[in-house]
């Protein structure tokens, strides 16, 4: 049953309509076409994780992807409610505090960290 439910989101999340975002990131933001397919691949393996429950947070081009979407906010909803029976929010996540949460540490600041992280 439940990988039967897995299937069925990671369908639907086959069958969105992401080439627009594809088209924006690659004339607007300049990224090459390549970089803007991978993301789009990897967004789409996000929400299924999304919907499985997984809360690890994207990677930053994967992030910017997700902006893009959340940016045609009726579309957004739509996808939400179809994919997920509700909205997905978007919360910011700092790498330390995920850090300590999913792993039990904190991860030392690198060279030229802010302050607040040292």
């Amino acid at each position: 049953m439940i990988a039967d439910a897995s299937r069925s989101v990671a369908q639907k999340v086959e069958a969105l309509e992401l080439d627009d975002i594809v088209q924006r990131l690659t004339d607007r933001y300049g990224w090459e076409i390549g970089r803007a397919r991978d993301s789009e691949r990897a967004y789409r393996l996000f929400l299924v994780a999304a919907a499985d429950g997984v809360t690890e947070p994207p990677t930053a081009d994967v992030d910017e992807f997700w902006h893009q979407h959340i940016l045609d906010t009726p579309r957004y909803h739509r996808d939400c409610q179809a994919l997920f029976g509700g909205y997905l929010h978007h919360e910011p996540v700092r790498t330390t505090s995920f850090h300590t949460r999913m792993l039990g540490c904190i991860i030392p600041p690198g060279p030229g960290a802010p302050p607040d992280r040292a």
